[in-house]
C-alpha cells in the first residue's frame, strides 16, 4: 500500500476510534482499532525515515501497551493479543531513533521465557537484539564493531539451546549465517 492509502486508513480507524464508546465496542474492539491506527503510523513512518514521525509512532505504541494491558484479546487472531508485535515494533522505533539502551532492555525482557511472550516473539527479540547490537556499533571502532558482532553471534547461538523450537529459529539461524558466515 502507498502512502496515501495508509493515510486514509488511518482516518478511518482515527473516525471509528471517536465513535467506539458511542457505539459500545467491547474493550477488545477498541484495542484492535488502536492496533490499526498504530499500524498505519508505522509503516508511514517507516516511508518517510522521519525522526518526528518515529517519535509520533513511539508514542501511540507507548500508549497501546498502557491503555490495553490484554491488548487485542483474540480479536484479530486467537493466538495473539498483539501485543507481542506492538512491543517489537517499539523495539525497532527505538532503534529508528537510535535510543539503543532502551531498545537493549526492552529486548531482553522478551528474551526471557514467560507465558506472556510468544515463542515466535522471543525468536525475533534474540534476532532483533542482535541487530541491535550491530547497528549501535557502526558508530564505534573496529575493535566496538567486532565485539558486538561475537555477542550477536553468542546470542543467537542461544536460541536452540533456550529451548525454542519455533520455525522463526530458521531466522536466528540465518543471521548468525549472515553476521559468521
Amino acid at each position: 500500500l502507498g502512502k496515501k492509502q495508509y493515510k486514509e486508513a488511518l482516518e478511518n480507524f482515527r473516525k471509528l476510534e471517536a465513535e467506539a464508546d458511542k457505539a459500545g465496542l467491547p474493550e477488545k474492539a477498541k484495542a484492535a482499532v488502536a492496533f490499526r491506527q498504530a499500524t498505519c503510523l508505522y509503516l508511514m513512518a517507516g516511508q518517510s525515515k522521519k525522526k518526528e514521525d518515529w517519535a509520533t509512532v513511539e508514542e501511540t505504541l507507548k500508549a497501546f501497551l498502557a491503555k490495553y494491558p490484554r491488548g487485542t484479546e483474540d480479536l484479530l487472531d486467537p493466538s495473539n493479543n498483539m501485543r507481542g508485535v506492538v512491543r517489537l515494533s517499539l523495539i525497532d522505533v527505538y532503534a529508528n531513533l537510535s535510543k539503543w539502551d532502551a531498545a537493549l532492555v526492552d529486548l531482553e525482557a522478551l528474551r526471557r521465557p514467560s507465558p506472556e511472550i510468544r515463542m515466535e516473539d522471543r525468536v525475533l527479540a534474540f534476532v532483533l537484539t542482535a541487530k541491535v547490537l550491530e547497528e549501535k556499533a557502526k558508530g564505534g571502532s573496529e575493535d566496538e564493531l567486532q565485539q558486538a558482532l561475537r555477542q550477536a553471534m553468542d546470542l543467537l547461538k542461544q536460541v536452540p539451546s533456550a529451548g525454542i523450537g519455533t520455525t522463526e529459529r530458521r531466522e536466528a539461524a540465518n543471521k548468525l549465517d549472515e553476521v559468521y558466515p
